[in-house]
């Protein structure tokens, strides 16, 4: 069965970007100074999956009314400065040729409400599946592909939410257009939905919790279920999993375990051997972080806490939707003698199918371990743009002299054509290194 994948996320205006884009392969690496807008990236897809859900503005954007915390700077925070508006867009590519291109705008002031929303299939067939033509107070007039002669027939639709969790239940399924149309909504909102932005909070994976909530949450709170789960189902996994805490512990590992309540809750241990265990309430929190980072990579395509399965790839009418897994600044906590171990677990998840991995780094180390075609896979935010780091300027020049750690760190560079006038500071600049 074909993955539906997130192949592109377009920032055409959002927080610290204008018209820029950022594509995203099974593997991309991000780059840049400090408040260079790398958060601002994750930001925007974590909007994006929540736009493109069935509840309000106010409640995905805001977290009125809910649990849920708002999304980093709240919905007025989305729109650059000066700004009364947001907008997103992205390509899923369903496979066979077939790109769903969706795009959004959301007015932040006066009021919170949809301004524009479309969207479109791109490849052997272009197809306009829907579009806001007007507005009026409270609601949205969309027109709509249905398969019939004549001008698209138009729905109204709330204002306050995205048309795209809005259209099975706005629409009458009569046609098979119709019911193709309500298909790729379904499809863009599970793909947007499976996307996983892990930010481990070490204290909360210091209590017990219940075996059965094995699907690893972003903030790593049941690591020790998800662990658990990984034993049991993939044995071989796990014992990679132990063999690489063993080395990155700072203390003689024999085994991970686990420590267990009367009524069957469970918390992370290890087995040091002579009947001695450290629970996870005296792990550091470096080493917590790393073992929810790994555990996460190793299941990113089975046991991450991700949107459901959309009904219409239960029914086998569309592609299955894929997962992209996002850690920002995947190196916190561990040490650099680890990052090439960690590079390897990253690869494999990469390898995954229906899998994408998003990190965000400043680790020199980390950088210094990409080799190859993985040099490819970098990313440099800069001045309010996305670029691969390949075609800066200078690059070639920069990496004549090493590895891009050493770049980013030392700043040792020789020109390929070793001439004194040669000057790399711009490349430097854009990397985030102060020449």
């Amino acid at each position: 069965m074909a993955h539906a994948r997130l192949t592109q996320v377009q920032l055409d205006r959002f927080k610290s970007y204008r018209s820029a884009v950022m594509a995203l392969d099974r593997l991309t690496i991000v780059t840049g100074r400090n408040s260079s807008g790398k958060s601002n990236i994750l930001d925007a897809i974590e909007v994006l999956a929540r736009l493109s859900g069935g509840e309000s503005l106010a409640q995905a954007l805001d977290g009125a009314g809910r649990e849920r915390s708002p999304v980093r700077g709240g919905s007025r925070g989305c729109a650059p400065f000066g700004e009364d508006s947001f907008a997103l867009g992205c390509l899923i590519d369903m496979g066979e040729g077939r790109v769903l291109d969706y795009k959004i705008e959301v007015e932040v002031e006066p009021i919170l409400r949809i301004r524009r929303e479309s969207l479109i299939e791109r490849g052997t067939r272009e197809r306009q599946w829907f579009e806001v033509r007007h507005e009026q107070p409270g609601g949205l007039q969309v027109a709509y592909a249905n398969g019939k002669r004549g001008k698209n027939p138009m729905v109204t639709v709330r204002d306050d939410r995205s048309v795209l969790g809005q259209l099975k239940t706005a629409l009458i399924a009569d046609t098979k257009t119709t019911q193709d149309l309500i298909g790729r909504a379904a499809t863009v909102s599970a793909v947007l939905a499976n996307t996983f932005h892990l930010d481990p909070v070490p204290q909360l994976m210091r209590d017990y919790v219940s075996p059965r909530e094995s699907r690893l949450r972003r903030n790593g709170e049941n690591l020790a279920a998800a662990v658990m789960d990984l034993q049991s189902r993939d044995p071989a996994r796990f014992g990679r999993l132990q063999d690489i805490v063993r080395k990155v512990a700072d203390c003689d590992v024999h085994a991970l375990d686990f420590s267990r309540t009367d009524e069957g809750l469970i918390m992370l241990a290890l087995d040091e051997g002579r009947s001695r265990k450290t629970t996870a309430r005296l792990m550091s929190d470096g080493l917590l972080r790393f073992i929810a980072v790994a555990t996460a990579l190793m299941t990113a395509s089975t046991s991450l806490e991700v949107g459901e399965p959309d009904a219409i790839g239960l029914q086998g009418q569309g592609p299955i939707p894929g997962v992209v897994l996002a850690i920002e600044e995947i190196e916190n906590g561990l040490h650099p003698s680890h990052a090439a171990r960690l590079l390897e677990i990253v690869k494999e998840a990469a390898n995954q199918v229906g899998v994408s991995v998003l990190l965000t780094t400043h680790s020199p180390a980390l950088l210094d371990c990409l080799t190859g075609d993985l040099l490819g896979s970098v990313v440099v935010c800069h001045a309010g743009r996305i670029s691969r780091m390949q075609e800066l300027p200078g690059y070639a020049a920069a990496m004549a002299g090493g590895t891009l750690g050493r770049v980013v760190s030392k700043g040792e560079l020789v020109s390929d054509e070793e001439t004194p006038e040669a000057d790399y500071s711009e490349f430097l600049r854009l990397i985030g290194v102060d020449a």
